[in-house]
């Protein structure tokens, strides 16, 4: 995978969901358990190199643009 920039793990009643960026530009969704993405999120064009939580929203930094993401 590369480089990691930004992790963040988000727990949820039902389900621990963990969220990375890296060098190639993407945005990945973790299963917790088994160590395994689930899911790439590529909206975004450049490296996210922030990443926050707020209420049901993941909120990234791409360059001076900031991109919201549901959770």
């Amino acid at each position: 995978m590369g480089t990691v920039y930004a992790l963040v793990v988000i727990l949820m009643s039902d389900q621990t969901r963990v969220f990375s960026t890296c060098y190639h530009q993407s945005l990945r969704v973790w299963n917790r358990d088994s160590i395994i993405y689930t899911q790439i999120l590529l909206y975004h064009q450049g490296r996210v190199t922030v990443l926050v939580v707020s209420r049901d929203q993941l909120l990234g930094a791409v360059g001076s643009t900031v991109k919201v993401w549901i959770c």
